[in-house]
């Protein structure tokens, strides 16, 4: 009678967990109440959570900055070359090779002329054509100044090459070119050293004692490739040049730009075969003309904007990958630690789903407060790469972080997708433990 009528001391664990009196919606909690309770967890220390964090916050932060600068590069890219065109080349006539000793003497004077009027007459696919002076150091006296700056004798094509415009005044006209008339057209740079807040049209400065009439103001284009000011600039009709400044030496420059669809490049192709061509070059010899296209220029920048984006994403990917180690393995240290705890919940009715979404839940909002500071640290250290360092690294390029929804988007769904991934198997952990070996463990 004693033994078959004794009670058990304490109730089996199933029928604890089968009691309807321990309603299980309890343990339906919702999202905010799973965040709530995981930062309080995560409050619990301090100084771990927050070593454990850095990782993450430093990844954000790399991929935030590679992404501000890196669009803010690309876009000034694009800025420059719409600016000043990449459907143009310039070709300069570098002479013949003798032995070891380059030679311009022994052609004849007009030997740049006679190939671009051969240029115009037999190449397809040329809209514009423009024998060219350069000039540097000339000095120019205005009224009330003077200053050095570069003069460029140019025919009146080179407003549709260069893809310039006039701010005021009137553009280069064939009359000007033909008439050999003595005026010219300044950049924004040399009215403000020449004429300070004075009109300068319908004014006379000097070159090289010459009298000459301002009659336009050239658009603003700002810096280019190298940091030169392309503002710095005189420009005058290519006849008057030569009458004036050249003296007895011919054009030894000219640029060619493309027809709309025409690459560039196939242009340029074409100019070199006319020009080996004309010049009897042997298949082992060297040209006598250089040649240069804008698009060189934009590949090149292509390729720098490309390798430092690459750069920075393994950068970023190294730091997230640490990161998400550190997540992992506090996620583990807080399962041991709560192993009685979650024996206990169990016990009262927590099957392993919300185990696992609780721990899960603690890493995500880990990540995401790393999200969060990251991406604030990384839009900062932007702004100070971009301030600091990007005038000397892009030569004079110059270049604004941007913003977008996209990098917001990229700096949660990434802090989220590593909490996850990072998160998953130490929740899953802490999900399968036994209840009766969870709530024997001290």
């Amino acid at each position: 009678m004693g033994a078959a009528s004794e009670a058990p001391r304490h109730p089996p664990l199933a029928r604890v967990n089968s009691e309807p009196s321990q309603p299980e919606v309890s343990w339906r909690m919702g999202l905010l109440t799973i965040i709530a309770e995981a930062l309080h967890s995560l409050s619990k220390s301090i100084v771990r959570t927050g070593l454990s964090i850095l990782g993450i916050v430093i990844g954000i932060a790399a991929v935030i900055a590679m992404m501000a600068v890196g669009t803010g590069t690309q876009r000034a890219v694009d800025e420059e070359v719409s600016r000043l065109g990449d459907d143009w080349l310039v070709v300069w006539y570098e002479g013949r090779q003798r032995g070891a000793v380059r030679r311009k003497g022994g052609v004849l004077p007009t030997v740049v002329e006679d190939d671009v009027q051969a240029i115009r007459d037999q190449c397809q696919g040329i809209r514009a054509l423009s024998l060219a002076h350069f000039f540097h150091g000339k000095q120019v006296v205005s009224s009330i100044g003077n200053y050095n700056t570069t003069i460029r004798g140019l025919e009146p094509s080179c407003f549709d090459i260069f893809h310039w415009d006039v701010l005021r005044g009137r553009r280069m006209t064939d009359e000007d070119n033909a008439a050999r008339y003595k005026v010219c057209w300044l950049g924004i740079t040399v009215v403000e050293k020449l004429f300070g807040t004075l009109d300068p049209l319908g004014q006379t400065i000097r070159i090289d004692r010459h009298p000459v009439e301002v009659v336009g103001i050239l658009m603003p284009k700002g810096s280019g490739a190298d940091g030169e000011d392309l503002d710095d600039v005189v420009v005058m009709p290519l006849a008057t040049t030569q009458t004036l400044l050249a003296g007895n030496f011919p054009p030894r420059v000219f640029f060619a730009a493309a027809k709309a669809g025409v690459p560039v490049q196939i242009v340029k192709e074409r100019i070199r075969s006319l020009l080996r061509e004309r010049h009897r070059v042997g298949e082992d010899e060297e040209e006598p003309y250089g040649m240069f296209d804008r698009s060189v220029y934009a590949e090149a920048r292509g390729r720098m904007t490309g390798a430092f984006k690459t750069l920075m994403t393994f950068i970023a990917s190294i730091s997230l990958f640490v990161g998400g180690v550190g997540i992992m393995n506090i996620m583990f240290v807080s399962v041991t630690e709560r192993t009685r705890e979650i024996g206990v919940r169990m016990a009262i009715g927590a099957n392993s789903r919300h185990i696992l979404t609780q721990f899960l839940c603690e890493a995500v909002v880990l990540c995401g407060v790393g999200g969060v500071l990251g991406f604030a640290l990384g839009w900062a250290l932007a702004n100070f790469t971009v301030s600091s360092f990007m005038g000397v690294l892009t030569r004079g390029l110059t270049v604004e972080c941007e913003l977008s929804y996209t990098m917001v988007a990229v700096a949660i769904g990434v802090s989220a997708g590593v909490g996850i991934f990072f998160g998953f198997y130490p929740a899953y952990r802490a999900s399968r433990l036994d209840p009766i070996d969870a709530l024997r463990y001290e």
